[in-house]
C-alpha cells in the first residue's frame, strides 16, 4: 500500500486528536472533508489504521496502583509477541523494549543467550 505525505499528515492529525472531524483534518492537510474520509477509509481497509482509542486518567476509573513489570523473552518469544498478548488489557498503559547492552552491569551482549527484556507499565484497580 502506498503511504504518501498526505496520508502521513492525516494519520498525524488523528493521532493528535482521534475525534477531529474530517473537515478539521482537511483544513490542516489541504483536502476536502470527503477526500479525507476516502483516505481514512482506505487506510482502515488496508490495515494501516487499526482502530481508534481514548486515553483515560487511571484515577478516574478508580485505579490507584501502578506497577512496572519486566518480562524476559526466551526462545522464539519476541517482544512483538508479548506486545500482542498484553495489548488486550486496557490496564497496560505503556511499554518499552530494553535490550541489555554489553556495558550494562557486566551482562553479556544481546545475541549471547541472555534473554531480551520488555518492560510494561500497567495501572491496576
Amino acid at each position: 500500500m502506498a503511504f504518501d505525505e498526505l496520508d502521513q499528515r492525516i494519520v498525524g492529525a488523528l493521532v493528535e486528536n482521534a475525534r477531529a472531524t474530517y473537515s478539521e483534518i482537511g483544513g490542516r492537510v489541504g483536502l476536502s472533508a470527503p477526500a479525507v474520509k476516502r483516505r481514512v477509509d482506505r487506510l482502515r481497509a488496508t490495515g494501516a489504521i487499526t482502530g481508534f482509542s481514548a486515553r483515560v486518567n487511571p484515577a478516574a476509573l478508580g485505579w490507584t496502583t501502578e506497577a512496572y513489570v519486566e518480562l524476559f523473552c526466551r526462545g522464539r518469544t519476541s517482544p512483538a509477541d508479548i506486545g500482542a498478548a498484553v495489548s488486550k488489557y486496557p490496564e497496560v498503559t505503556g511499554a518499552a523494549r530494553a535490550d541489555r547492552k554489553p556495558a550494562d552491569r557486566g551482562q553479556p551482549a544481546r545475541g549471547s543467550g541472555v534473554p531480551r527484556r520488555t518492560a510494561w507499565r500497567a495501572a491496576v484497580p
